[in-house]
């Protein structure tokens, strides 16, 4: 099994920027971004009947949570007609 992929940085090494508390959790396998009933969290950024998946990551101090998304969705965004650089 491989190491979740949270985003550009490996979460364990992050502090919570709400509170600078250091329990945090993240999700072991990638879930889905949405879709069908759920809001489309990362649109354009999956495949034909797959939504993109991404990893959470919640404080146990505070409750922040946040959403990487994963490596493959990543990619997918810089020729994503749904998705604007800033």
């Amino acid at each position: 099994m491989t190491a979740p992929d949270p985003g550009p940085a490996n979460p364990d090494h992050f502090t919570c920027p709400n509170c600078g508390g250091n329990d945090l959790f993240v999700t072991e396998k990638a879930i889905s971004s949405g879709g069908g009933y759920a809001p489309n969290l990362l649109p354009g950024l999956g495949r034909l009947f797959a939504t993109a998946r991404l990893h959470a990551v919640l404080c146990a101090d505070c409750g922040l949570h946040r959403q990487f998304a994963d490596a493959t969705a990543r990619e997918r965004v810089r020729s994503s007609g749904k998705w604007r650089r800033l």
